[in-house]
């Protein structure tokens, strides 16, 4: 089991990553949580060179890990891994289709304190409708903060998550300057009313 994942990885067979663990039992996908760690620490290593750095491991290679651990790996192994989360979003994908972890909602209602996500308001709602997620009021308000165009994309938006928004403002709104335009054109455009506050 360990080796084919190791054959895997080294050859970085992106494609294999989920045929492989969908063949296994629950079981054995939590037994490679040591295996995928080791591996990760070994393809995480950061290499010098002259003008710059890069890790060992490939694009490839990272995704495979990304993908190992959101699959085998409770919440507490997987850590606070909000920036890999989706980096090969496909595939992330994928593993959320076949078999979303129980701990999946709770840990992305708590990148609200996350300095970089790698998955934002439009994802949180496409996770939201398929079940995946279950966003708490601060979570929508954080991330909305960061798409002040997209206010009118989602009904829900603008009725209910704008004023999540107002209620738990994020670190991020006080640099985004373009949200006093909008709010005023929403204002005038009487979308924005007394019985909404």
């Amino acid at each position: 089991m360990k080796e084919r994942l190791y054959e895997i990885l080294n050859e970085g067979k992106v494609h294999e990553i989920i045929p492989f663990l969908k063949e296994l039992t629950t079981e054995e996908r939590k037994a490679l949580v040591p295996a995928i760690k080791k591996m990760d620490r070994e393809i995480s290593k950061i290499i010098m060179t002259k003008n710059s750095y890069h890790t060992a491991g490939s694009v490839n290679q990272h995704s495979i890990i990304d993908i190992a651990s959101l699959a085998c790996m409770d919440q507490k192994n997987f850590g606070k891994n909000y920036w890999s989360l989706f980096r090969n979003r496909e595939k992330a994908e994928q593993i959320l289709e076949w078999g979303c972890p129980d701990w999946f909602s709770d840990f992305i209602n708590d990148s609200i304190d996350a300095e970089f996500t790698a998955f934002n308001y439009h994802d949180i709602l496409r996770w939201a409708e398929k079940g995946y997620v279950q966003p708490k009021p601060e979570l929508l308000g954080h991330h909305l903060s960061n798409y002040p165009a997209d206010l009118e994309l989602h009904p829900e938006t603008l009725k209910t998550h704008f004023w999540y928004l107002c209620e738990y403002p994020s670190k991020s709104l006080p640099f985004r300057k373009e949200w006093f335009p909008i709010i005023q054109k929403l204002s005038a455009e009487k979308k924005l009313t007394e019985k909404d506050f």
